[in-house]
């Protein structure tokens, strides 16, 4: 199975689809496309989807999100409507646990199992503009 780490507009939701174990290179281009979007300034909901074969990031890769957040946490709390996970391993949601421990998503933001699920919330807290 090859490593993914995906980012789509999909009417105004950012979908990231995530899989296997992503080198650098992936993670780089990942959180340059998302950032490409979200500094559109516009109003978006996210969607964080753990595919089956996603594996414990890098911990650099924790590190380097977190900072991210960090970084541009004045935008998100502007544009961001929601943001929702769809983590079916309970290993994953420990690792959401360690970055939120780390820094606030300064938005709302929903944990599910089910992708279609968090994909409908988000485009229900976009709908009604609730950011």
């Amino acid at each position: 199975m090859a490593d993914l780490f995906d980012v789509k507009l999909d009417e105004g939701v950012i979908v990231v689809r995530y899989d296997g174990r992503p080198d650098d290179t992936m993670f780089e281009r990942y959180l340059a496309q998302y950032a490409r979007l979200v500094m559109r300034k516009v109003p978006y909901a996210a969607v964080y989807s753990s595919l089956p074969g996603a594996r414990m990031p890098h911990p650099s890769h924790v590190r380097r999100q977190t900072a991210w957040l960090r970084e541009h946490q004045d935008t998100l709390r502007e544009h961001c409507c929601g943001l929702g996970f769809a983590l079916r391993s309970p290993l994953m949601r420990g690792v959401l646990r360690a970055v939120l421990t780390m820094q606030a998503l300064g938005a709302p933001h929903v944990v599910m199992d089910d992708e279609a699920d968090a994909i409908a919330w988000a485009r229900a807290r976009l709908s009604a503009a609730r950011c």
